[in-house]
C-alpha cells in the first residue's frame, strides 16, 4: 500500500511537472521553480556532530547547535502532512541523539518511510531503538585495514558487529561504501564482506567539492575498472543508471531534485538540490 501511495504522488509530481525548466539549462539557475513542487522523499542531517573524525568527511566543519527535540517532532508532523513518504536520517552521526528513538516512533505513527545513515560504532546498545527502521544503512569503506585508516582503529569490527545486532533485531541493512583513491584496491574484499553478510549494497563515489582533498579522486580508467567489478556483486543496490553516470559521465537532460525531495540540516533549514550543469 505504501509503495502504492508513493507511486502516485510521483505520478502527480511528473504530471505537473514544467518540463522546460527541469531541462538543465544555465538560464534555469537559482531561479523561482514554476511547476508542482512537493517533498515526494525528505533528508534530515539530525546533527552535524560525531564521535568518529573520519579522512573523507566535513561534518566536524560545522558545529551548529541541533534542532530541539520539540521542534524535531513537530517538523516530523508537518512533512507528513505535506504528502512526504520517504524520510531519511544522516549527519553526522544520527545515534548521538538521544531522541533518536523519539524522532523514528513519532515517523513510524505517522506512516512515513524511514531509513537512517550510520557509522555503526552505537548501533549494538540502540538496536531496540532502531527497530521502527525500514533501512538501516552502515558505513563500509574497506578492508579493516583501510577502514580503520579512515575511521579509526577498531570501527571496522564495530560496522561489523553493528550489522550482524542489526540483522538479529529484525532491521534491514545495507552497506554504504564511498568509493575512493583510498578502497578502490580492496573492492574484491569488500564484495566479499557484502556477500558474507547477506546484506545489501549501496555505493556512491566520493565527493571532494566539500574537502578540498583532491587526492581521494579516482581516476577515470581505475573507476570503470571497479564499477565492473561492482556489477557484478549478488547483493548490489545501486542501480545500473547511476554506475553508468559514474563511468560515463552522461549528462542528466531532466532534473526532479529540488522539486521532489529536500535536504533539512541540523538547524531546520531547508536546501532545494539541483543537478549540475554541464
Amino acid at each position: 500500500m505504501k509503495s502504492l501511495h508513493f507511486g502516485a504522488r510521483l505520478c502527480k509530481l511528473y504530471v505537473g511537472a514544467n518540463f522546460s525548466q527541469i531541462r538543465i539549462r544555465k538560464e534555469d539557475d537559482n531561479q523561482q521553480y514554476r511547476g508542482n513542487k512537493f517533498p515526494l522523499a525528505v533528508t534530515i542531517s539530525c546533527t552535524n556532530f560525531c564521535n568518529l573524525k573520519c579522512t573523507h568527511c566535513q561534518a566536524e566543519n560545522y558545529k551548529d547547535k541541533d534542532i530541539p527535540t520539540t521542534r524535531f517532532l513537530g517538523l516530523i508532523d508537518e512533512i507528513a502532512k505535506s504528502g512526504c513518504k520517504k524520510i531519511g536520517f544522516t549527519g553526522g552521526e544520527p545515534l548521538i541523539r538521544n531522541d533518536i528513538g523519539k524522532i523514528i516512533d513519532r515517523c513510524r505513527k505517522r506512516g512515513l518511510y524511514i531509513s537512517l545513515v550510520s557509522n555503526g560504532t552505537l548501533v549494538p546498545n540502540r538496536v531496540h531503538e532502531l527497530k521502527g527502521l525500514h533501512l538501516l544503512f552502515l558505513s563500509l569503506d574497506g578492508n579493516r585495514e583501510v577502514h580503520d585508516s579512515i575511521r579509526g582503529n577498531g570501527n571496522f569490527d564495530k560496522v561489523i558487529a553493528a550489522a550482524k545486532s542489526a540483522v538479529a533485531g529484525g532491521i534491514p541493512v545495507a552497506f554504504l561504501s564511498t568509493l575512493s583513491s583510498m578502497n578502490y584496491k580492496c573492492i574484491d574484499e569488500m564484495a566479499s564482506i557484502v556477500n558474507n553478510n547477506r546484506v545489501h549494497w549501496m555505493v556512491g563515489l566520493i565527493q571532494t567539492e566539500f574537502t578540498g582533498n583532491r587526492d581521494q579522486n579516482v581516476d577515470s580508467k581505475r573507476l570503470k575498472e571497479i564499477i565492473n567489478k561492482i556489477r557484478k556483486v549478488r547483493y548490489l543496490r545501486t542501480s545500473k543508471k547511476y554506475l553508468n553516470f559514474l563511468v560515463d559521465g552522461m549528462p542528466v537532460n531532466r532534473c526532479f531534485a529540488g522539486i521532489g525531495y529536500c535536504v533539512i540540516d541540523p538547524r531546520g533549514l531547508y536546501t532545494l538540490f539541483s543537478c549540475p550543469i554541464r
